[in-house]
């Protein structure tokens, strides 16, 4: 019988009407479940953090914990190869300030991190541009930030980090939301208080727990590669071409990472290129201007200069980007989309990073938004064991649906927007954002604005070891 629903639940699809295993934890001999406060799913960025956040946090390091993973990352190695890693994320203050709250930064400086202190944004049609500068965050690689986390995971007593495959996760009927949920791995079975989805876009908990999500795909896919330059530097650029933006983010030892968002069919010739041809591509990417079709679209682009010109709006410090030697190791892609959840939550589960939203990639912020889901559920557990309430209590989870909806959606849709626009050859368009570009970069009220929203700001009073926070 049970066999049966097993091969049942796989055939069903994603709609929250399917739940034939929600019956499952009434049929599981107590004497065999493993009874857990908490049990991630997903060791990767998001779920590494979180579990650490709250095993470093007092208020919360009392739980226990899980984290399951088919695969889970290693721990930092002495040593790093000299080669950086292909996928690298631009992490912003408020992130670092987590990472220090709960003693995974020494880690990650000790290896290595890179910080960067100006970004040059720039329109490939136009003349627009705008610049911003301080302390704008750090270039870390993949590997460096899930090293670190695992290694700070390790240090947590009531967490245990188990390598096995889910088979199944159940979650209480409607009626007994009280009753808590169970992960069934291949050897072992665990009821938990709440269940957290950290396990990425294809979120297999997400889809267990019926969630759909709502967005659509660019067409896009983000080319990645790494180049070495002729000198150390500080700057990320980013310059907007009508098939995509494409982003130099700076790294150790001369070393820099590209991100190159494009149309699908430009993507797999750059793959494909040899590493000679690839570096003449990018050459041609970053400093030829583009042409435009027809006359009709000059018109727009000389009126958008022109006036921009005329009020010196985008006149300021020029920003070189460093000659580009040589094309280092593989280069990969992975496509692009918009997503986001209808809810992130229910009766003992809740979803963090990918497995909520998907974001492209042109602002830098997919990553920031996941540790920012960090420490908003953090709080909400946090409350729910000052107050005395159960942790996995769709009233308490509310308050993370809705603080994360509020401050993801308009974010995704604004970095959806410029997309768009930065994506159009439409005359006016051009005119629009030469001039707007130039305009924000000169009134310093609204580019202080964009710039703290890039920055992000935590609320780390009640996260991780007070010897830690700044």
């Amino acid at each position: 019988m049970l066999t049966r629903i097993l091969s049942a639940k796989r055939l069903c699809t994603h709609k929250a009407v399917c739940t034939p295993l929600q019956k499952r934890n009434m049929s599981v001999p107590s004497d065999k479940v493993e009874e857990y406060d908490v049990v991630v799913v997903g060791s990767g960025m998001a779920g590494a953090c979180l579990a650490t956040t709250l095993g470093k946090s007092p208020l919360s390091r009392s739980l226990k914990m899980a984290i399951i993973d088919s695969a889970p990352p290693e721990g930092l190695p002495e040593k790093l190869p000299e080669l950086p890693d292909l996928r690298v994320f631009s992490i912003n203050p408020a992130s670092t300030q987590l990472f220090k709250a709960i003693g995974a930064w020494e880690k990650m400086k000790n290896a290595r991190v890179t910080p960067y202190h100006h970004m040059h944004v720039c329109d490939g049609v136009s003349s627009g541009k705008i610049d911003f500068s301080g302390d704008l965050g750090h270039i870390i690689e993949q590997k460096v930030i899930t090293g670190a986390l695992v290694d700070t995971m390790k240090e947590i007593p009531n967490l245990e980090i188990i390598s096995d495959k889910i088979g199944s996760i159940s979650f209480p009927e409607p009626a007994n939301q009280s009753d808590l949920a169970t992960v069934s791995t291949s050897t072992r079975t665990l009821s938990a208080r709440i269940i957290v989805g950290a396990d990425g876009a294809n979120s297999f908990v997400r889809k267990q727990a019926g969630i759909e999500t709502f967005g659509w795909n660019y067409n896009q896919k983000g080319v990645v590669a790494t180049i070495r330059t002729n000198g150390s530097n500080d700057t990320a650029f980013q310059r907007f071409l009508p098939t995509g933006p494409i982003a130099f983010l700076p790294l150790h030892d001369n070393y820099a990472s590209i991100v190159w968002s494009t149309n699908a069919v430009q993507a797999d010739q750059l793959l494909k290129q040899t590493p000679e041809q690839f570096l003449e591509s990018l050459n041609h990417a970053f400093s030829a201007p583009q042409i435009q079709n027809s006359t009709f679209e000059q018109a727009w682009n000389f009126l958008g200069d022109s006036v921009s010109s005329y009020f010196g709006i985008n006149s300021g410090p020029s920003f070189s980007l460093p000659e580009i030697l040589s094309v280092e190791g593989p280069r990969a892609a992975f496509p692009l989309k918009f997503a986001h959840v209808n809810k992130y939550v229910q009766p003992r589960l809740a979803l963090i990073g990918d497995a909520g939203h998907s974001i492209h990639p042109m602002a830098g912020q997919g990553i920031n938004l996941g540790f920012a889901d960090v420490v908003t559920l953090t709080h909400v557990i946090q409350k729910s064991i000052e107050t005395g309430t159960d942790i996995g209590s769709i009233v308490m989870l509310e308050d993370y649906s809705k603080n994360r909806t509020a401050a993801n959606i308009p974010m995704m849709l604004g970095v959806d927007a410029l997309k768009h626009l930065f994506g159009s050859k439409f005359g006016p368009a051009v005119c629009l954002r030469s001039v707007g570009l130039g305009a924000v970069n000169k009134v310093g009220l609204v580019k202080d604005l964009f710039k703290s929203q890039a920055l992000g700001n935590f609320d780390l009073s009640k996260i991780g070891d007070p010897q830690y926070r700044e």
